[in-house]
């Protein structure tokens, strides 16, 4: 998954390519990342406070993150953009969490490489 970094918390991975993934048993798209959230854009009603299951695979791992919607609006194309919050730190949430470690941690250390600009 290639991902550049949010600068306002440090704590977010924003997608450059969205990432397929089922939700309810309709398709949805990841678009950015974190410890403890996942957002995606959808084209199919999400119930606010609803507990879903989110599945994707991320190289060689299959995904299944047990969330919680805290989120959802609809954009201007006739899409809708919702943020889930992962609810337990069962293996795979804890392996997820290790990935997003390593890419956060990555992400950092080119950004610190970087000249700054004035």
């Amino acid at each position: 998954m290639a991902m550049t970094f949010d600068h306002r918390n440090n704590r977010r991975l924003h997608l450059k390519k969205p990432v397929d993934a089922m939700l309810l048993g309709g398709r949805v798209s990841i678009v950015d990342m974190s410890l403890d959230s996942v957002g995606i854009e959808h084209d199919f009603e999400i119930k606010l406070g609803a507990t879903v299951y989110l599945e994707f695979l991320w190289g060689q791992t299959n995904f299944r993150l047990p969330c919680t919607v805290a989120r959802t609006r609809e954009l201007r194309s006739g899409r809708s953009r919702s943020g889930l919050t992962i609810r337990s730190n069962a293996e795979s949430v804890a392996e997820y969490r290790k990935r997003i470690e390593a890419g956060l941690a990555k992400l950092r250390e080119i950004e610190a490489s970087r000249p700054s600009s004035l």
